[in-house]
């Protein structure tokens, strides 16, 4: 008997840049470039937190496979909740902010996210971050299904651009 076990593990990396590099960022991303990417040409301040897959977000990927195209992932949303996630949980606890997933990429076992915040958005102190997907998922707060949730702590002031790369492995 053949006795697989399927994994699913994410983080997210937020770097940090300073704002008078907003447009040469923005250029990066048109071009095509990956946060992992532009984050070698611009070197940056950055944190790595390991996130939770929600319940949810486990279901979308099976959706995904059984080829309903309409659930995909399609806003990354933050917040100045603390609660600690919960597999079960379908938003965030506080949400303050929320912006379509500027890019995607994926190679064998990984899909990345990436999400470039401008200076003049999301000047709050975060606490936690999301990624919301399926056809309900719109701009207004709450909308569409939690894929995954993690706190940290970081203050985002207009100084700042930040990017958010959401990495989702299947091992």
């Amino acid at each position: 008997m053949i006795n697989e076990k399927i994994g699913i593990v994410g983080r997210v990396k937020v770097r940090t840049y300073p704002a008078h590099l907003e447009q040469k960022i923005i250029q990066l991303f048109e071009q095509g470039k990956t946060a992992e990417q532009i984050a070698e040409i611009i070197p940056a301040i950055g944190e790595e937190v390991h996130n939770l897959v929600m319940t949810k977000g486990r279901q979308l990927i099976f959706q995904l496979l059984a080829g309903n195209t309409t659930v995909g992932l399609k806003y990354l949303a933050i917040g100045t909740g603390t609660t600690a996630p919960a597999i079960g949980q379908s938003q965030l606890t506080s949400e303050s902010f929320r912006k379509l997933i500027t890019s995607f990429s994926y190679d064998s076992t990984t899909i990345y996210c990436d999400t470039f915040i401008a200076a003049s958005e999301a000047n709050i102190t975060w606490q936690e971050v999301g990624m919301f997907g399926n056809s309900t998922a719109g701009a207004g707060a709450n909308s569409g299904d939690l894929m995954a949730r993690a706190l940290l702590s970081q203050v985002k002031t207009s100084t700042q651009t930040k990017t958010v790369s959401w990495q989702i492995t299947i091992n």
